[in-house]
């Protein structure tokens, strides 16, 4: 292992165009010294990194307490410090939640009708959804939700004559045509 080292140190002083010959004991054991460990002193014209912390870790240089670079005292497990031999304490990344799916302008017309709606208990879907769609055209034609009508008939129990009517315009307004909405 010594002799690798050297030949190492041999070449890397050859090419950083240091004199002929054999190098001196001392080059020798500074040059194989900074390869075998980290060293606390740069080497003349190189950049010293700046250790860096996970991002989930305290913003404090010597990551929560401790000597610089350890977990404190008790908190070998704490993200973005070092475990006792060394190695930097990580979180796996988990997967975001899955989006959330947004129900359709059908089914938010559709709850909003039936919730409202007196005595139209048997009506169908799609009867429903189309007189929301012919309340949106009356809109676009300059009507409000209060001159609506799409029914053509009154339900018994309606509170008032246009009732429903009225349930539907303004569930259509909101789910289908949201440009009248409040009219």
């Amino acid at each position: 292992m010594a002799t690798a080292v050297a030949a190492a140190s041999l070449t890397l002083l050859a090419l950083v165009g240091c004199s002929a010959g054999t190098p001196t004991a001392e080059q020798t054991r500074t040059t194989a010294t900074s390869r075998a460990t980290p060293s606390s002193t740069p080497t003349p014209g190189t950049k010293t990194p700046k250790p860096t912390a996970a991002p989930d870790a305290p913003a404090s240089e010597n990551g929560g307490g401790g000597e610089a670079g350890q977990a404190p005292a008790g908190e070998e497990g704490v993200p973005g410090t070092k475990n006792s031999d060394g190695a930097i304490i990580s979180v796996p990344l988990t997967p975001p939640p899955p989006p959330v799916a947004q129900p359709s302008p059908d089914s938010v017309y559709l709850g909003a009708v039936r919730e409202g709606l007196i005595g139209m208990d048997t009506a169908v879907d799609s009867d429903l959804i189309d007189a929301g769609w012919t309340a949106c055209n009356l809109y676009g034609e300059g009507q409000s939700s209060s001159t609506i009508d799409v029914i053509g008939y009154d339900s018994e129990g309606e509170p008032s004559p246009g009732y429903n009517d009225h349930v539907i315009a303004v569930a259509a307004a909101e789910s289908y045509c949201p440009e009248f909405a409040g009219q």
